[in-house]
């Protein structure tokens, strides 16, 4: 099924946001089961650049869907392609604004970040302006199947979230449970690895995505590749129950 969205629409006033029904369908359900959902937001770069000129109509669409549907928050993934630093600072502001208005309705702001993409590459500059900075800089470690070079180009990235004026207590590592981009993000070794790093971090958050391996095609066309989603179950449930602090 499609995960829970809501699109910017193009001119970015976001009065009338457009959401996925599946979206609100599926907050429902998670609620009536004691589960929080934070719906992603996402749209084009002028869509949002747009909607940061005017911020004040689409904090007010978000906060009245957020107390409408009684969400836990809202997650922004926008990774556009020629974005600058100037879209990064005045997006961070808005977030920062967003934040302000969300936090009395006990409602909290997450952004996806990653390398690629220069209006969310800035971990600390979002780490201090969200919630929560879900960064995609630990998306996989290789493209191999070799534990070692997995872990290292892992360790790489990961430090990203440890760099000078990252606020660590807004960070969280985001990794794929899934072969999509190799077979290491799958080895139990590598989650054992990566998670006992995470603990001793002291990390407050651990974030995993997945694909659905029946409506996701690879860039070659074909959907050769599984989740593995299910073998982090234990290490969360130890994360959360503290059990390893």
């Amino acid at each position: 099924s499609a995960p829970p969205y809501i699109h910017i629409p193009e001119g970015g006033t976001a009065s009338s946001l457009k959401i996925n029904m599946g979206c609100v369908e599926m907050a429902s359900g998670l609620r009536s089961m004691g589960i929080g959902s934070e719906p992603v937001i996402g749209g084009s770069l002028p869509a949002l650049r747009a909607m940061i000129a005017s911020p004040q109509r689409s904090i007010d669409a978000i906060s009245e869907l957020v107390r409408t549907e009684q969400l836990a928050g809202v997650s922004w993934d926008v990774e556009p392609a020629n974005s600058t630093t100037e879209d990064a600072n005045k997006f961070a502001a808005y977030l920062g604004s967003l934040r302000g208005a969300l936090a009395p309705l006990g409602a909290r702001v997450t952004v996806y970040s990653n390398a690629f993409s220069q209006i969310i590459e800035n971990i600390s500059l979002f780490s201090t302006s969200s919630d929560r900075v879900l960064a995609g800089e630990t998306y996989n470690g290789g493209l191999n199947s070799q534990a070692s070079a997995g872990m290292s180009g892992w360790l790489e990235n990961y430090g990203k979230l440890l760099a000078p004026g990252v606020n660590r207590d807004h960070v969280a590592p985001a990794m794929l449970a899934s072969t999509l981009r190799g077979t290491w993000n799958c080895l139990n070794s590598s989650i054992e690895q990566r998670y006992r790093r995470i603990v001793a971090d002291d990390l407050r958050e651990i974030a995993i995505y997945t694909f659905d391996p029946t409506s996701w095609v690879t860039p070659d066309g074909s959907r050769s590749f599984t989740d593995c989603s299910n073998k982090w179950v234990p290490f969360l449930r130890r994360f959360l129950a503290g059990s390893d602090a």
